[in-house]
């Protein structure tokens, strides 16, 4: 019997191929020895994977061996003191980073307070759900449309519009608003027809002559203290403001108003 020796696994499919055998199992040889060829093959592939890698992986140890071959040891351990120096001051900057950061929020927040109004006392300069940006400081105005709270408030906070400051006289008359002895001119102030004025003080003859009584509201004149201001909503007939529960201090005030993003009309 003739030995095969290191017959290749190709010589031994043309082998195959050339013995004559039945169409079932000539497939059938043929397909073992394509299986056995792409096995041979993929072993080969995997072994010169194996050998980049390694040399690759030699080439990277033998560059840090290398690299800290020529530093002595202090050298080292220098290097490695200067190494966890720059490791603190990067921490140290990013931990400043964050804190200047957390202040600087803060502090525009606190002098520039957000605010969200709740109601429609302020309908139709203001919204419901209108959103601005107040300011902690500064002097107040008549005009100016604040924020305030205090114990007459519940602790609430009401948005409103001063309609007097300290030392101005004033008074009402149904919907007329003097102002040391002046008539306000008011463009901002909204009075529901639909809605009877809150604040009833009587009532009198209607102008028509008809002898219909129509109800009356009158504030006599009330000139205001050092640290008073008389506060009023822009939609008279809807707004709980100084007529209802009096004058406010500078010390209610929690800001004034800038700008609003968005309700304001």
């Amino acid at each position: 019997m003739e030995e095969k020796g290191n017959t290749s696994v190709r010589d031994e499919r043309r082998e195959a191929e050339a013995a004559p055998k039945g169409w079932e199992q000539e497939a059938a040889d043929i397909a073992e020895l394509d299986a056995e060829i792409r096995a041979e093959e993929d072993a080969e592939m995997r072994a010169e994977l194996d050998a980049e890698i390694r040399a690759r992986e030699d080439a990277e140890i033998k560059a840090e061996l290398a690299a800290e071959a020529e530093l002595s040891d202090e050298e080292l351990e220098a290097a490695k003191e200067e190494y966890r120096r720059r490791q603190r001051k990067e921490i140290w900057a990013n931990i400043r980073f964050f804190a200047i950061s957390f202040v600087v929020i803060f502090a525009i927040f606190y002098v520039f307070p957000p605010y969200l109004v709740s109601g429609t006392s302020m309908n139709n300069t203001l919204s419901d759900k209108a959103f601005g940006f107040g300011i902690r400081f500064g002097e107040l105005e008549r005009g100016d449309i604040i924020v305030f709270s205090n114990d007459k408030t519940d602790g609430k906070d009401y948005i409103k519009r001063i309609i007097a400051c300290p030392g101005d006289t004033i008074r009402l008359v149904n919907d007329e608003v003097y102002v040391n002895g002046e008539l306000l001119e008011e463009d901002y102030a909204y009075y529901d027809p639909d809605s009877p004025f809150p604040y009833v003080t009587g009532y009198i003859p209607a102008e028509d002559g008809s002898g219909e009584m129509i109800p009356e509201y009158h504030l006599n004149e009330y000139t205001l203290g050092e640290d008073e201001y008389f506060v009023m909503g822009d939609n008279r007939h809807h707004s709980s403001d100084s007529r209802r529960i009096g004058c406010i201090r500078r010390e209610d005030v929690k800001c004034r108003m800038l700008f609003f993003i968005w309700g304001k009309h």
